[in-house]
């Protein structure tokens, strides 16, 4: 095997994992993206409880479009997982400023695999040229 041949072989290659890399952090961001969406998701919903007035009727989701009918107790305050299995209670406003929160750290990380998207790209672009340049001799 040429010496050309084995660059442009390692040149593949590494235009492979590359691409690789570019697809899981993708992966990664669409992942986070549909996370935020979930969150701002209940955001509107807790500041759509905030409005309903207490002992409303109202259909409570189990799953998988099955619904139970319930009665609205209080809606000033909700039971919110916090890990492990652990549910606490937390008023309204406690709630939206901790998922507020977590829209920020998703959108900070979502940010940072952008940028690693992008560097990949650059590096993908380069290699390629690379690969067409050790073709063309």
């Amino acid at each position: 095997m040429t010496k050309n041949n084995q660059e442009s072989q390692k040149l593949y290659l590494e235009f492979q994992m590359l691409s690789q890399q570019m697809n899981q952090l993708q992966q990664q961001i669409n992942s986070i993206n549909a996370s935020v969406n979930e969150l701002i998701n209940l955001e509107n919903s807790l500041n759509e409880v905030e409005k309903i007035k207490k002992d409303t009727k109202a259909l409570i989701p189990l799953g998988n479009n099955v619904f139970i009918k319930g009665k609205l107790e209080d809606n000033k305050e909700i039971i919110m997982g916090i890990g492990s299995k652990t549910l606490v209670n937390k008023k309204i406003p406690e709630a939206k400023k901790i998922v507020k929160e977590q829209i920020e750290e998703l959108e900070k990380i979502n940010l940072q695999l952008e940028n690693e998207v992008n560097n990949c790209s650059v590096q993908l672009e380069r290699l390629q040229q690379e690969l067409i340049k050790k073709e063309s001799k």
